[in-house]
Protein backbone atom coordinates (compact mmCIF):
# COMPACT_ATOMS: atom_id res chain seq x y z
CA UNK A 1 0.00 0.00 0.00
CA UNK A 2 1.64 3.18 -0.96
CA UNK A 3 1.06 6.38 1.19
CA UNK A 4 -1.79 8.13 -0.85
CA UNK A 5 -3.43 5.11 -0.64
CA UNK A 6 -3.49 4.81 2.92
CA UNK A 7 -4.48 8.86 3.01
CA UNK A 8 -7.45 7.79 0.67
CA UNK A 9 -8.32 5.11 2.85
CA UNK A 10 -8.44 6.83 6.16
CA UNK A 11 -10.19 9.63 4.64
CA UNK A 12 -13.16 7.31 3.78
CA UNK A 13 -12.92 5.96 7.23
CA UNK A 14 -13.43 9.58 8.42
CA UNK A 15 -16.26 9.79 6.35
CA UNK A 16 -18.06 6.97 7.73
CA UNK A 17 -17.29 8.35 10.60
CA UNK A 18 -18.85 11.96 10.08
CA UNK A 19 -22.04 10.37 10.07
CA UNK A 20 -21.98 8.29 13.38
CA UNK A 21 -22.70 11.60 15.65
CA UNK A 22 -26.18 12.54 14.19
CA UNK A 23 -27.45 8.25 14.42
CA UNK A 24 -25.82 7.99 17.94
CA UNK A 25 -27.31 11.09 19.18
CA UNK A 26 -30.68 9.49 17.94
CA UNK A 27 -29.64 6.06 19.30
CA UNK A 28 -28.90 7.14 22.80
CA UNK A 29 -32.11 8.78 22.86
CA UNK A 30 -34.03 5.47 22.78
CA UNK A 31 -31.37 2.51 24.43
CA UNK A 32 -29.21 3.27 27.59
CA UNK A 33 -25.85 4.20 26.14
CA UNK A 34 -23.80 1.16 27.77
CA UNK A 35 -25.91 -1.28 26.20
CA UNK A 36 -25.86 0.30 22.69
CA UNK A 37 -21.34 0.05 22.94
CA UNK A 38 -21.82 -3.63 23.96
CA UNK A 39 -24.18 -4.16 21.08
CA UNK A 40 -22.81 -2.11 18.89
CA UNK A 41 -18.88 -3.64 19.21
CA UNK A 42 -20.13 -7.24 20.02
CA UNK A 43 -21.65 -7.25 16.19
CA UNK A 44 -18.49 -5.62 15.54
CA UNK A 45 -16.44 -7.82 17.04
CA UNK A 46 -18.57 -11.19 15.62
CA UNK A 47 -17.80 -9.47 11.75
CA UNK A 48 -13.91 -9.52 12.63
CA UNK A 49 -13.76 -12.84 13.81
CA UNK A 50 -15.85 -14.52 10.95
CA UNK A 51 -13.69 -12.77 8.82
CA UNK A 52 -10.01 -12.98 10.07
CA UNK A 53 -10.50 -16.12 12.55
CA UNK A 54 -7.54 -18.18 11.04
CA UNK A 55 -5.42 -14.91 11.37
CA UNK A 56 -6.83 -14.85 15.69
CA UNK A 57 -5.88 -18.38 16.42
CA UNK A 58 -4.02 -19.64 18.06
CA UNK A 59 -3.92 -16.72 20.48
CA UNK A 60 -0.61 -14.94 20.94
CA UNK A 61 0.32 -12.78 24.07
CA UNK A 62 1.57 -9.58 21.63
CA UNK A 63 -1.82 -10.11 19.97
CA UNK A 64 -3.37 -9.23 23.48
CA UNK A 65 -1.41 -6.86 24.81
CA UNK A 66 -1.82 -5.12 21.60
CA UNK A 67 -5.38 -5.03 21.72
CA UNK A 68 -5.71 -4.69 25.04
CA UNK A 69 -3.99 -0.84 25.18
CA UNK A 70 -5.82 0.13 22.26
CA UNK A 71 -9.30 -1.25 23.50
CA UNK A 72 -8.74 0.60 26.76
CA UNK A 73 -8.40 4.22 24.46
CA UNK A 74 -10.92 3.29 22.56
CA UNK A 75 -13.47 2.45 25.23
CA UNK A 76 -12.59 5.07 27.03
CA UNK A 77 -12.99 7.26 23.83
CA UNK A 78 -16.49 5.88 23.24
CA UNK A 79 -17.67 5.77 26.84
CA UNK A 80 -17.30 9.71 27.33
CA UNK A 81 -18.38 10.38 24.03
CA UNK A 82 -21.91 8.53 23.65
CA UNK A 83 -22.54 9.73 27.52
CA UNK A 84 -21.97 13.10 26.60
CA UNK A 85 -23.76 13.53 23.82
CA UNK A 86 -27.03 12.76 25.69
CA UNK A 87 -26.13 16.33 27.43
CA UNK A 88 -24.69 17.96 24.54
CA UNK A 89 -25.27 18.96 20.69
CA UNK A 90 -24.23 16.41 18.14
CA UNK A 91 -22.25 19.85 16.40
CA UNK A 92 -20.37 20.39 19.57
CA UNK A 93 -19.22 17.12 20.32
CA UNK A 94 -18.34 16.56 16.64
CA UNK A 95 -15.83 20.10 17.35
CA UNK A 96 -14.86 19.03 21.14
CA UNK A 97 -13.92 15.49 19.34
CA UNK A 98 -12.08 17.06 16.82
CA UNK A 99 -9.69 18.71 19.55
CA UNK A 100 -7.60 15.36 19.55
CA UNK A 101 -5.57 16.61 16.59
CA UNK A 102 -4.38 19.23 18.21
CA UNK A 103 -3.50 16.25 21.53
CA UNK A 104 -1.73 13.74 19.02
CA UNK A 105 1.48 15.32 18.31
CA UNK A 106 1.61 16.67 22.16
CA UNK A 107 1.36 13.16 23.02
CA UNK A 108 4.02 12.35 20.30
CA UNK A 109 6.59 14.72 21.39
CA UNK A 110 6.35 13.86 24.95
CA UNK A 111 7.00 10.21 24.56
CA UNK A 112 9.54 10.50 21.85
CA UNK A 113 11.19 13.98 22.97
CA UNK A 114 11.22 15.42 19.64
CA UNK A 115 8.98 18.69 18.79
CA UNK A 116 6.77 18.64 16.04
CA UNK A 117 7.43 20.37 12.58
CA UNK A 118 6.56 23.77 12.57
CA UNK A 119 4.48 23.06 9.75
CA UNK A 120 2.29 20.30 11.72
CA UNK A 121 1.48 22.64 14.01
CA UNK A 122 0.39 25.44 11.87
CA UNK A 123 -1.73 23.25 9.91
CA UNK A 124 -3.13 21.89 13.08
CA UNK A 125 -3.58 25.31 14.50
CA UNK A 126 -5.87 26.53 11.12
CA UNK A 127 -7.38 22.72 11.38
CA UNK A 128 -8.53 23.77 15.13
CA UNK A 129 -9.91 27.10 14.03
CA UNK A 130 -11.76 25.63 11.04
CA UNK A 131 -13.40 23.25 13.55
CA UNK A 132 -14.39 25.95 15.74
CA UNK A 133 -16.00 27.79 13.09
CA UNK A 134 -17.80 24.64 11.13
CA UNK A 135 -19.22 23.80 14.72
CA UNK A 136 -19.96 27.08 16.37
CA UNK A 137 -23.10 27.25 17.54
CA UNK A 138 -24.90 30.75 18.23
CA UNK A 139 -27.67 30.02 20.17
CA UNK A 140 -25.08 28.04 23.23
CA UNK A 141 -24.40 28.95 26.51
CA UNK A 142 -21.13 28.22 28.13
CA UNK A 143 -23.44 26.49 30.95
CA UNK A 144 -26.39 24.57 29.49
CA UNK A 145 -24.02 21.85 28.32
CA UNK A 146 -21.14 21.78 30.13
CA UNK A 147 -21.44 18.76 31.37
CA UNK A 148 -21.68 17.30 28.07
CA UNK A 149 -18.66 19.24 26.73
CA UNK A 150 -16.63 17.95 29.28
CA UNK A 151 -17.40 14.25 28.89
CA UNK A 152 -16.64 14.77 25.04
CA UNK A 153 -13.81 16.11 25.66
CA UNK A 154 -12.31 13.57 27.92
CA UNK A 155 -13.22 11.53 24.85
CA UNK A 156 -11.07 13.24 22.61
CA UNK A 157 -8.12 12.74 24.98
CA UNK A 158 -8.81 9.24 25.31
CA UNK A 159 -9.29 9.05 21.49
CA UNK A 160 -5.65 10.96 20.60
CA UNK A 161 -4.40 8.28 22.93
CA UNK A 162 -5.38 5.31 20.61
CA UNK A 163 -4.22 7.32 17.58
CA UNK A 164 -1.09 7.28 19.04
CA UNK A 165 -1.14 3.89 20.02
CA UNK A 166 -2.43 2.51 17.14
CA UNK A 167 0.92 4.40 15.62
CA UNK A 168 3.38 2.74 17.60
CA UNK A 169 1.50 -1.09 17.48
CA UNK A 170 0.04 -1.32 14.18
CA UNK A 171 3.52 -1.84 12.34
CA UNK A 172 3.83 -4.85 14.41
CA UNK A 173 0.82 -6.00 14.13
CA UNK A 174 -1.65 -7.52 11.34
CA UNK A 175 -3.95 -4.99 11.13
CA UNK A 176 -7.22 -7.39 10.88
CA UNK A 177 -6.30 -9.39 14.40
CA UNK A 178 -5.44 -5.80 15.85
CA UNK A 179 -8.95 -4.76 15.09
CA UNK A 180 -10.50 -7.90 16.52
CA UNK A 181 -8.67 -7.36 19.73
CA UNK A 182 -9.10 -3.99 20.31
CA UNK A 183 -13.09 -3.86 19.25
CA UNK A 184 -13.25 -7.10 21.36
CA UNK A 185 -11.58 -5.66 24.36
CA UNK A 186 -13.96 -2.38 24.07
CA UNK A 187 -16.98 -5.15 23.84
CA UNK A 188 -15.56 -6.22 27.30
CA UNK A 189 -15.10 -2.67 28.73
CA UNK A 190 -18.27 -1.21 27.91
CA UNK A 191 -19.93 -4.58 28.98
CA UNK A 192 -18.69 -4.55 32.92
CA UNK A 193 -19.81 -0.82 32.62
CA UNK A 194 -23.14 -1.79 31.56
CA UNK A 195 -23.17 -4.39 34.72
CA UNK A 196 -22.35 -1.37 36.94
CA UNK A 197 -25.05 0.48 35.19
CA UNK A 198 -28.28 1.53 36.26
CA UNK A 199 -29.41 -0.48 33.01
CA UNK A 200 -28.80 -4.22 32.57
CA UNK A 201 -29.09 -5.84 29.21
CA UNK A 202 -32.09 -8.13 29.58
CA UNK A 203 -33.80 -10.64 27.71
CA UNK A 204 -36.32 -8.12 28.18
CA UNK A 205 -35.01 -5.17 27.32
CA UNK A 206 -33.10 -6.73 24.49
CA UNK A 207 -36.92 -7.67 23.08
CA UNK A 208 -38.07 -4.26 23.62
CA UNK A 209 -35.16 -2.01 21.83
CA UNK A 210 -36.34 0.20 19.20
CA UNK A 211 -35.79 -0.62 15.44
CA UNK A 212 -34.63 2.76 14.88
CA UNK A 213 -32.08 1.98 17.50
CA UNK A 214 -31.24 -1.37 15.93
CA UNK A 215 -30.45 -0.29 12.55
CA UNK A 216 -28.07 2.27 14.66
CA UNK A 217 -26.44 -0.49 16.32
CA UNK A 218 -26.14 -2.56 13.04
CA UNK A 219 -24.72 0.85 11.25
CA UNK A 220 -22.51 1.99 13.69
CA UNK A 221 -21.26 -1.43 14.43
CA UNK A 222 -20.37 -3.23 10.86
CA UNK A 223 -19.32 0.34 8.97
CA UNK A 224 -18.68 2.84 11.42
CA UNK A 225 -16.65 -0.12 13.94
CA UNK A 226 -15.77 -3.45 12.28
CA UNK A 227 -14.96 -2.34 8.69
CA UNK A 228 -13.63 1.44 9.73
CA UNK A 229 -11.33 0.47 12.32
CA UNK A 230 -9.80 -2.31 9.95
CA UNK A 231 -8.86 -0.01 7.44
CA UNK A 232 -7.45 2.36 10.57
CA UNK A 233 -5.08 -0.45 11.72
CA UNK A 234 -4.29 -0.75 7.85
CA UNK A 235 -3.70 2.66 6.64
CA UNK A 236 -1.78 3.69 9.91
CA UNK A 237 1.20 1.18 9.24
CA UNK A 238 1.87 3.79 6.35
CA UNK A 239 1.85 7.29 7.77
CA UNK A 240 2.23 8.91 11.32
CA UNK A 241 0.19 9.56 13.90
CA UNK A 242 0.05 13.18 13.42
CA UNK A 243 -0.57 12.83 9.77
CA UNK A 244 -4.07 10.66 10.16
CA UNK A 245 -4.91 12.95 13.51
CA UNK A 246 -5.14 16.07 10.66
CA UNK A 247 -6.97 13.69 8.12
CA UNK A 248 -9.54 12.84 11.40
CA UNK A 249 -10.24 16.65 11.54
CA UNK A 250 -12.44 15.92 8.40
CA UNK A 251 -15.19 14.30 10.43
CA UNK A 252 -17.00 17.10 10.90
CA UNK A 253 -16.75 18.57 7.59
CA UNK A 254 -18.05 14.58 6.50
CA UNK A 255 -20.94 14.77 9.31
CA UNK A 256 -22.01 18.63 7.89
CA UNK A 257 -22.26 16.73 4.27
CA UNK A 258 -24.20 13.65 5.77
CA UNK A 259 -27.16 16.25 7.17
CA UNK A 260 -26.56 18.52 3.83
CA UNK A 261 -27.70 15.02 1.85
CA UNK A 262 -30.00 13.17 4.45
CA UNK A 263 -31.76 16.36 6.21
CA UNK A 264 -31.33 19.47 3.90
CA UNK A 265 -28.99 21.54 6.57
CA UNK A 266 -27.21 23.86 4.39
CA UNK A 267 -23.97 25.17 5.54
CA UNK A 268 -23.62 29.21 7.02
CA UNK A 269 -20.88 30.98 5.69
CA UNK A 270 -18.95 30.68 8.84
CA UNK A 271 -19.05 26.80 8.42
CA UNK A 272 -17.99 27.18 4.84
CA UNK A 273 -15.23 29.70 5.77
CA UNK A 274 -14.41 26.69 8.73
CA UNK A 275 -14.46 23.45 6.04
CA UNK A 276 -12.08 25.47 3.67
CA UNK A 277 -9.52 26.38 6.78
CA UNK A 278 -9.45 22.68 7.67
CA UNK A 279 -8.54 21.59 4.36
CA UNK A 280 -6.09 24.65 4.17
CA UNK A 281 -4.04 23.72 7.47
CA UNK A 282 -3.77 19.86 6.26
CA UNK A 283 -2.29 21.05 2.73
CA UNK A 284 -0.02 23.11 4.68
CA UNK A 285 1.47 20.54 7.37
CA UNK A 286 1.93 18.13 4.45
CA UNK A 287 3.21 20.36 1.69
CA UNK A 288 5.04 22.99 3.22
CA UNK A 289 8.79 22.11 3.88
CA UNK A 290 9.64 23.17 6.92
CA UNK A 291 12.72 21.90 9.01
CA UNK A 292 11.65 20.36 12.56
CA UNK A 293 11.81 22.35 15.62
CA UNK A 294 15.45 21.32 17.48
CA UNK A 295 15.11 24.18 20.24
Amino acid sequence: MTKLQADLLLILATAIWGTTFIIVKQAVSLVDPFVFLTLRFLLASIVLLLAFHRHIFPIKREHLQGGLIVGFFLFGGYAFQTVGLQYTSAAKAGFITGLSVVLVPIIVSILTRIRPNKAVIYGITLALMGLALLSWEPQATITNTNLGDLLVLLGAIAFAGQIVAVGFIAPKSKPGVLAFWQILFTTIFSALMMQIGPQKLTRDYLFNIPADAWIAIIITGVLATALVFLIQMSSQRYTTASHAALIFALEPVFAYLFAFIVAGEVLTRTGILGAVLIITGMLIAELVPLKTSTG
